[in-house]
């Protein structure tokens, strides 16, 4: 027992000291730069439907009925990005699509369509409302999609000049050399989250993801209940 608790004492003088490293490391940074906005990004899974593990029936009811589409362990990749002064952002989703079998299509799609078919994106791009669409046959993110979201937030400000600071994690598609050398290009100073410490380092981790995926919860509850 005390070998257990002692133990848990150090994990949590670890998480500790890591995450006054990094703000440490992060306020350093600020002022290198002269910045005085910090924005981080995060991908998180999002289910396509929340059924609900309990329900109110009748007692003695043999079968309980719950409405839904059959998709409940399909998910769609969200990419967020919010900044310090609390300005949230278009949201990119990605979702899992199938590649045409004919390289000059698949390259057409990707480069036009955002990954998907003529057909399909006739119906996905006036959704585009307040959010990005995107697929690809994997349904996760990737450095070819790390540039596009970098461009497309930050490729067009106002002041160009001023450089902008984003903080997200280790996960090798936003640290490739083609990804870092697009920053830069867009004067956007990458950092990294301490890997293994982003639940206490980094705050899509700590105060985004969950309330994103309760509020959805809480919705789709609401419809079913309608």
């Amino acid at each position: 027992m005390d070998a257990g608790a002692r133990d848990e004492r150090s994990v949590g003088e670890l998480q500790e000291e890591t995450a006054n490293e990094s703000n440490n490391a992060v306020r350093l940074k600020v002022k290198e730069l002269g910045v005085t906005k910090l924005y981080n990004a995060d991908q998180t899974d999002v289910n396509y439907e929340y059924v609900p593990t309990s329900t109110v029936n009748m007692r003695g009811s043999k079968t309980v009925w719950v409405k839904c589409a059959g998709k409940s362990k399909k998910r769609v990749t969200v990419m967020l990005l919010a900044c310090s002064g609390s300005t949230k952002t278009d949201p990119f989703l990605l979702f899992k699509t199938r590649a045409s079998t004919k390289p000059e299509m698949a390259r057409e799609n990707a480069a036009l369509r955002h990954g998907f078919g003529r057909k399909l994106w006739g119906e996905l791009e006036p959704l585009q409302v307040g959010a990005k669409i995107h697929g690809n046959p994997a349904g996760w993110w990737n450095s070819e999609l790390s540039i596009q979201f970098l461009y497309y937030h930050f490729g067009q400000r106002a002041n160009m000049s001023e450089p902008v600071l984003l903080l997200w994690d280790d996960f090798s598609g936003h640290w490739r050399q083609d990804v870092v050398i697009s920053a830069r290009l867009i004067n956007v100073e990458l950092m990294r989250a301490p890997p293994g410490y982003t639940y206490v380092c980094q705050p899509a981790d700590v105060a985004w993801n969950q309330p994103l995926k309760n509020h959805l919860r809480r919705q789709w509850i609401n419809f079913l209940l309608a």
